[in-house]
């Protein structure tokens, strides 16, 4: 019998093939819905508060955050956040119902706000500086749940090195170094086990590669090289949850600067060292570089795009077992996001920005 990890690399090789072909169209999304004419700029992004019930947030034309609640089968309509900011949020549930974002400040440091279920607090600034990488120049900042009531949020630091702090909604922590010599910002996420597995470019002996570590809490366990280049863009690293089946299994999922194409590398949850990743595999088409995934049910995850030749969201789920397909799920032509959250029993939300600049949201598969 073939082991997860020999049945998801098989899988992965037959989909690089179906990838190129016409995707067909979904029939199980739902509309697209407005979140209010109120333009945003650059990438929302939203996390799950409860069952039905999200939260997102963007940058606003004035440059401060704005937030948008979706309860009761409707959205709240924006509303303005306080601070400057200069980068987009990346939001998270602390795993008690709290949403905490972090972003660029305006001093360029990495500063957060958390939504307590009620109300947003004021900004908390870390007072470590942050740039972007040489790819996804407004993708600065990641986070991800470590522990309840505690996020990792990991960026690039003024020396070029992949830097992370534990926030545990008051306090930042005191900063580790999880790569070095960084060309990206990372793209992390939790493996659902008490730890966090981050993505990002890197240079080595004068070569760009792609690498992850793993911070189980207390340290990183230690860079391991996925591949040379190329370069891949906006990554994001998704577990596919915390069973005896999936536990500590993650996915990491970003767009090849030089195809277009994403691709997925599958970790599968053993010794942390390099024989436990599949190794990369395609699951889209000609795509946008922004990646968004989300958790469907335990084992079960779906990754979406903007596709490139018709600006229109796309989108690939892993059922557990593979990969079902790169397929359209419509609505209009986008610009930006999108931006994906578990959303219901079955069913994720997904976040997008149209010619107007103004949001929709989507739910599916």
């Amino acid at each position: 019998m073939l082991s997860m990890k020999h049945r998801f690399f098989a899988h992965l090789v037959m989909l690089a093939a179906a990838a190129c072909l016409v995707p067909s169209a979904s029939a199980t999304w739902s509309g697209f819905r407005s979140l209010g004419k109120t333009p945003v700029i650059g990438e929302p992004s939203c996390a799950q508060i409860a069952a039905s019930e999200v939260m997102c947030v963007a940058r606003s034309q004035t440059g401060t955050l704005m937030a948008n609640e979706f309860s009761k089968s409707a959205w709240s309509g924006w509303t303005d956040l306080t601070g400057t900011v200069t980068s987009d949020p990346s939001c998270v549930n602390d795993g008690s119902g709290n949403i905490v974002c972090a972003v660029r400040g305006d001093k360029y440091t990495l500063t957060a706000i958390v939504f307590d279920g009620k109300t947003w607090g004021a900004i908390v600034d870390s007072g470590e500086q942050v740039f972007s990488g040489t790819f996804g120049e407004d993708a600065v900042v990641s986070c991800a749940l470590l522990h309840t009531g505690k996020v990792l949020c990991a960026a690039r630091s003024v020396a070029g090195s992949v830097v992370a702090s534990v926030f545990d909604e008051t306090t930042w922590g005191k900063f580790s170094t999880a790569m070095t010599s960084a060309t990206s910002a990372p793209g992390c996420g939790s493996d659902d086990n008490g730890d966090v597995i981050c993505m990002a470019n890197v240079i080595i002996n004068n070569t760009n590669v792609i690498v992850v570590n793993r911070f189980d809490g207390s340290k990183w366990n230690g860079v391991i090289q996925l591949a040379n280049g190329p370069g891949l863009t906006n990554s994001v690293c998704l577990a596919l949850g915390n069973n005896s089946t999936f536990k500590g299994q993650e996915d990491c999922i970003a767009v090849a600067s030089n195809s277009d194409v994403a691709l997925v590398n599958h970790f599968n949850g053993s010794i942390w060292q390099g024989s436990d990743w599949s190794g990369f595999g395609q699951i889209s088409g000609y795509v946008a570089p922004t990646t968004s995934c989300a958790p469907v049910s335990t084992g079960s995850i779906v990754c979406t795009w903007i596709n490139l030749p018709d600006s229109l969201l796309y989108e690939n789920t892993f059922n557990g077992t593979n990969w079902t397909g790169y397929v359209k799920v419509g609505g209009t032509p986008l610009i930006n996001g999108p931006s994906c959250t578990a959303f219901s029993a079955g069913k994720t939300m997904c976040v997008v920005v149209g010619l107007n600049n103004q949001a929709l949201s989507v739910t599916g598969p």
